[in-house]
């Protein structure tokens, strides 16, 4: 329960970090919206929220090297300016190995990639990692 807590929380603070976009004349800064307001602008509030995606990680010998994995998805793939947002996934099947190493990511050039700080340590395989991505 505290890991999806945690994710939730993830989740929320990305989607509001991320979602601070504008529709001119209608939305003041730091004012209410207003139901009729959100109705009228519905179609760039959708436009927003299509591009993100959440979807489930599984590190496999195709995708990790060492003590990275990468993910492959579309909003992710060639987007150095995407914000990926990630946590670890204990509900959903897979390796239950527990890590000692912190978790960050990191941009490669192509790919986002989920890597354990800890350098001495290898990615295990079949761990899964809850993935939220937002493309700019």
């Amino acid at each position: 329960m505290k890991n999806i807590t945690l994710t939730m929380t993830l989740l929320t603070l990305a989607s509001t970090a991320y979602a601070q976009f504008s529709v001119p004349n209608t939305f003041a800064p730091g004012g209410p919206i207003r139901a009729a307001d959100m109705n009228a602008n519905f179609g760039a509030v959708a436009t927003q929220f299509n591009r993100s995606a959440a979807f489930v990680h599984t590190s496999s010998a195709a995708n990790s090297v060492g003590n990275y994995t990468c993910v492959d998805h579309p909003l992710a793939n060639n987007q150095p300016n995407a914000v990926v947002v990630f946590s670890r996934s204990w509900g959903n099947g897979g390796s239950m190995a527990y890590i000692t190493s912190p978790f960050s990511a990191w941009y490669n050039g192509e790919r986002w990639c989920i890597y354990l700080e800890n350098n001495a340590l290898t990615m295990p395989l079949d761990v899964k990692f809850n993935v939220m991505v937002f493309k700019p």
